[in-house]
């Protein structure tokens, strides 16, 4: 899914609740400087998710904990200064 230049300021909970067999997602350049916690909770297929260009602030603890698949995450040009103890748990396996 293809949600890039739209000018989105939040992720909220459970935004891709009908999402579950998607495998990549594009959300870049877009203005979000929050994501709930529990935004991708539901996604657990996803393999790519760009978030670059946007205007995130703080990674969650557990921001990306039920999306053990992912292998490709697009953090670039954010404004992040804080990034959560755990932020990346259940990764480990995954990212490389």
């Amino acid at each position: 899914i293809m949600l890039g230049e739209n000018n989105l300021h939040s992720i909220d909970e459970f935004k891709f609740l009908n999402g579950k067999m998607l495998k990549r997602v594009y959300i870049g350049r877009n203005k979000i400087n929050f994501l709930h916690k529990n935004a991708f909770i539901t996604v657990r297929n996803l393999e790519n998710l760009n978030l670059e260009q946007n205007s995130l602030q703080i990674i969650n603890s557990e921001q990306f904990i039920l999306t053990n698949k992912l292998d490709f995450l697009d953090l670039n040009h954010n404004n992040i200064y804080k990034i959560e103890e755990n932020a990346f748990r259940g990764l480990e396996e995954s990212l490389i």
